[in-house]
């Protein structure tokens, strides 16, 4: 993620601090660095939301181009012709 030029990183990393149990290390590094110590059930709901954030993103955008793109026939869509029928002449 970049503002302007100033650059923020994102890191994880698991810690075991041994009978406390194990946590996710969430570092946020720009000018003020933020840390938050996630449980593994945090976390899990944490990538959770973000993976269906994402999607919804990916669909709507999906969505929105395939409005902007003109509606084709099933025949241009194909390159499939239909005979033409030959009239008979009595």
């Amino acid at each position: 993620m970049q503002q302007g030029d100033q650059t923020t990183n994102i890191g994880l990393s698991l810690h075991c601090p041994g009978e406390e149990g194990e946590y996710i290390k969430l570092v946020v590094c720009n000018m003020q660095n933020v840390i938050f110590h996630l449980s593994l059930q945090q976390a899990r709901m944490l990538a959770t939301a973000l993976i269906q954030h994402v999607h919804r993103a990916e669909v709507s955008n999906s969505m929105k181009k395939a409005k902007q793109k003109p509606i084709q026939s099933a025949m241009e869509r194909t390159g499939a012709h239909l005979p033409m029928p030959i009239s008979q002449q009595a």
